[in-house]
């Protein structure tokens, strides 16, 4: 039996840079980040329509000349027991997978990376690692967990790229360079944009955090620490530039 299905984007050119990739969204996640921007995803028994697997299988078999890779995202899909399988049968169909995740499920991701089952890993550094995570996740007993991914990845046993959305109510630039610091060698470390417009907290709906312009200016600041720096996103239209996260 596959995990829940609850998001299906058939074609994006940006979620997995140089390939044309369809994404798949799964259910549940054991944080409560406040900026989050898929809320509806959060809870593992989301409300949200279940798409049939048949229907996704179909149009990746019907389109296998044009898809040359699948993002599983959520969520967080390592909550999931069976998602193995789901791996199992993207592979199976030749497809190349990329897969988003937290970090708090070390040993799931170990297996998935040496069974060979993903292709790249995307993974989340929320925080410094101190009091400050598990204040910004809601998660308590999670800190040792995402260390052990991020210790992991850090050896390259797959290709991948860590990333932290950059969230003026919640970081500072000096805690992003804290991150920097700790994940110094990393091969890619992306800072992403806080998206606004829809957040798991409503009271950061539509307020202005750091833009593209900022997070290029700390890029710069992070860069002698890592392989390779990306800013990803752009800030969205604020209605009231007064609502500010400064």
């Amino acid at each position: 039996m596959l995990p829940p299905i609850k998001g299906f984007i058939k074609h994006s050119l940006i979620d997995w840079e140089g390939r044309i990739a369809c994404i798949l969204f799964l259910p549940g996640c054991n944080f409560r980040c406040s900026y989050c921007h898929s809320p509806h995803l959060v809870p593992e028994g989301s409300g949200l329509e279940t798409i049939p697997w048949e229907t996704v299988a179909e149009f990746l078999d019907s389109r296998e000349r044009w898809i040359d890779g699948v993002v599983v995202s959520g969520g967080e899909p390592f909550l999931h027991d069976n998602l193995e399988d789901l791996l199992i049968d993207l592979k199976a169909r030749g497809l190349a997978v990329k897969i988003d995740t937290n970090g708090s499920f070390p040993v799931r991701l170990k297996n998935a990376v040496e069974k060979k089952l993903v292709d790249f890993v995307a993974c989340d550094v929320k925080a410094p690692f101190n009091k400050k995570y598990e204040d910004l996740t809601g998660a308590s007993n999670v800190i040792d967990n995402v260390l052990d991914s991020v210790r992991y990845l850090l050896t390259e046993p797959v290709p991948y790229e860590f990333r932290t959305t950059v969230c003026s109510a919640v970081l500072s630039e000096d805690d992003v360079l804290e991150i920097a610091e700790f994940i110094r060698g990393a091969g890619r470390y992306v800072l992403q944009v806080m998206r606004s417009t829809i957040c798991l907290d409503p009271v950061l709906e539509g307020m202005r955090s750091y833009t593209r312009t900022d997070l290029e200016r700390l890029a710069r600041k992070v860069a002698p620490l890592v392989g390779e720096v990306f800013v990803r996103g752009k800030e969205e239209h604020v209605e009231d530039p007064q609502r500010s996260l400064f």
